[in-house]
């Protein structure tokens, strides 16, 4: 499916010399464990899943949330749990995210302002008029209407290109805002230059204030891009387990140890079957998209998930209360980073799916 083949080319880069590492004391946040037994699964089966794991090429990470209690944790190819695993793309969801939040803070007024505010130089009288139009929900659907491949040019634009607003705005609008669904890193970068003029703190001080301190994310190193902007389309790290609580945050309506960190209202406008991409990812079916986050079904029970080049995968099933991550390494030869996604789903999410 020509959409989907877009979100494979998402960047070779880690990281520069203005990258953010941030370390805090003393996490709100950590996960209780249990048997897989004491939550309705097989320990047998989860076992054999970890050592099944295991065999897949350039895979780091595979652990399990149910109920949420943490029911396996495996690392592969000398990673731990103190490894910062980079989640390229799942990044977008976590931007997400950071919208709701400033929508509910008062930053933002609504998520249909127009980018024309923030762009100046870009969007003027002389530019055409449909990037008038262009909105931060156009974004977050992707939908933004720029004349833009992803399989060609999001590798050149993320290690290569120093000025990445002259580059996507130079691509120009070949389809009015909110017509068309078009995968774009780029125009997702837009979202951390809005973010940062309406909050006055950097993306990651945002990020580290109103969300990583709060779900008890003390480590994480996220990139900036050649002009010292934090990356609101890629470019985060994680540990796999505070990977999890991205995906246990809204499993639980946007609440967090008693506090509301994101509304209900924006937890069920992101994971909302809006967009119809009229296709499959692996056994997922009915595949949509709506305010970065992928979602779709497996045998009728909803699928949402957050997704990054390489494979990198952070799956929410709420029916089952089940959260499920997987890294893997993902600066390889793009046709075969491409396959992790799908042959851990194909092989691993499946059968665990087929156990519920």
């Amino acid at each position: 499916m020509k959409y989907i083949l877009s979100l494979f080319i998402t960047f070779f880069s880690c990281s520069n010399s203005n990258d953010i590492n941030k370390k805090i004391q003393n996490p709100v946040f950590t996960w209780e464990k249990a048997l897989p037994s004491e939550v309705g699964l097989s320990n047998s089966l989860v076992n054999e899943l970890s050592i099944e794991a295991s065999s897949l090429p350039n895979i780091y990470s595979f652990i399990v949330i149910k109920n949420g209690k943490l029911i396996s944790e495996n690392y592969y190819n000398g990673e731990s749990k103190e490894s910062l695993l980079h989640i390229r793309s799942i990044t977008k969801s976590v931007s997400s995210i950071l919208f709701g939040i400033a929508l509910k803070e008062g930053q933002i007024p609504n998520t249909d302002i127009k980018l024309k505010d923030y762009f100046p130089s870009y969007i003027n009288e002389s530019s055409d008029a449909r990037l008038h139009e262009l909105s931060v929900q156009h974004i977050l659907d992707m939908q933004s209407g720029f004349n833009w491949n992803e399989n060609n040019e999001a590798i050149n634009w993320y290690t290569q290109i120093t000025n990445t607003l002259e580059y996507l705005f130079s691509k120009g609008i070949i389809d009015t805002p909110g017509d068309k669904f078009n995968y774009n890193s780029a125009a997702v970068s837009l979202l951390a230059h809005v973010l940062k003029k309406e909050s006055g703190v950097s993306y990651s001080d945002f990020a580290n204030e109103t969300l990583f301190q709060k779900i008890g994310i003390a480590n994480y190193h996220w990139d900036k891009d050649a002009q010292g902007i934090t990356r609101s389309d890629a470019g985060l790290a994680l540990r796999a387990r505070d990977c999890a609580k991205i995906g246990y945050l809204y499993l639980q309506n946007g609440m967090f140890n008693d506090e509301v960190i994101v509304t209900i209202e924006w937890v069920n406008k992101s994971w909302n079957p809006k967009i119809d991409l009229n296709g499959n990812y692996g056994p997922i079916e009915n595949l949509h998209y709506s305010n970065l986050w992928w979602n779709g079904t497996y045998d009728g029970k909803s699928v949402f998930f957050g997704l990054g080049y390489g494979g990198q995968l952070l799956l929410c099933v709420p029916e089952d209360e089940l959260i499920v991550v997987t890294n893997h390494e993902f600066q390889l030869n793009p046709t075969q980073a491409a396959t992790h996604s799908s042959t851990f789903l194909n092989t691993i999410f499946k059968k665990l799916m087929d156990s519920l």
